[in-house]
């Protein structure tokens, strides 16, 4: 299994990082940047050197997908668990921001973003707060948490079922729009 992520020392000057997955982990390769033709090119060496890549992780980058499909067809494509939980993070935040807003009130960030388990009693208390002025919001976190119980799943058919709920409880979902 490959996997492909951005990295940046700098804040601004962005590499992209090859690995492999699996068994053994290890690094295969850091190209000098993240444009699509370096990456391409990268590939398309793969490829000819007669390397064989079932599965690609990746972030959730469309033009990444494309990619890896126009290079290899039959290559299953997975996207990072910590990727999907970051943008879960970053639109309850959003979310969070415009109710703050609208209120005219601060809601605390830490209790929405941080992870159910690690949450301290004052940041539960805020939480419980939170789901009692703020329903919509509380609905929001709830689907983050959802989605990451369903990532630690082992069970493919307890995930899809899982997931299958959890799609219907976004689609229902009040800020769904």
């Amino acid at each position: 299994m490959l996997a492909l992520d951005e990295l940046s020392f700098s804040g601004n000057d962005y590499v992209c990082v090859v690995g492999i997955l699996g068994p053994e982990r290890k690094p295969l390769a850091i190209l000098e940047d993240i444009k699509k033709a370096t990456i391409k090119s990268y590939l398309e060496e793969l490829k000819r050197a007669g390397v064989e890549v079932e599965a690609v992780v990746i972030d959730m980058k469309d033009p990444w997908r494309k990619l890896i499909k126009a290079v290899f067809p039959s290559a299953k494509i997975i996207v990072d668990p910590f990727h999907v939980i970051q943008d879960a993070n970053r639109r309850l935040n959003e979310a969070r921001k415009i109710e703050q807003e609208a209120s005219n009130e601060p809601i605390p960030r830490l209790p929405l973003i941080k992870a159910e388990e690690n949450l301290t009693p004052r940041q539960r208390e805020k939480l419980e707060e939170i789901k009692n002025k703020y329903p919509s919001l509380y609905e929001l976190y709830r689907l983050k948490e959802d989605s990451r119980q369903i990532l630690k799943m082992n069970r493919v058919e307890e995930a899809q079922a899982a997931l299958s709920r959890w799609l219907i409880n976004a689609e229902c979902a009040e800020n769904a729009r």
